[in-house]
């Protein structure tokens, strides 16, 4: 249905609610709003507790293709997406699995292990299992 973001200026890094059934077309739109934004280099949180994955195996590829196209003109900042069901944390790791060699994507289930693994990419202390 909607992603919608803001830039964090205090913690320079992008915040983003996801609502509702959540496809392929938000997120590719999503990603080409944050490089028309020049954003895609920031840190970015995503709170996507309570929506819908509504995206197949198969469209999980043409998200990483899209992130390998970008990663190609810019530096990717790290993404820790937050989730509340099965479904969303099993996709989301088929996705950083798949992206591991261009960005650092990861879900979590708490907003705190979230945000201390987004806040160690400043500090290089960043584990990436």
């Amino acid at each position: 249905m909607s992603i919608i973001a803001r830039v964090d200026d205090l913690q320079q890094r992008v915040v983003v609610r996801a609502v509702g059934s959540i496809g392929t077309a938000e997120i590719l739109a999503h990603l080409q709003e944050e490089e028309a934004s020049a954003n895609l280099a920031l840190p970015e949180l995503v709170d996507a507790r309570g929506a819908k994955p509504d995206i197949s195996a198969a469209e999980v590829r043409t998200v990483v293709n899209l992130v390998r196209r970008l990663a190609q003109k810019t530096r990717l900042g790290p993404t820790a997406i937050l989730v509340d069901s099965e479904l969303a944390y099993g996709m989301l790791r088929m996705l950083e699995i798949l992206v591991q060699d261009t960005c650092a994507v990861r879900p979590f289930r708490q907003q705190a292990q979230a945000e201390e693994w987004l806040n160690a990419f400043g500090t290089g202390k960043v584990r990436r299992t």
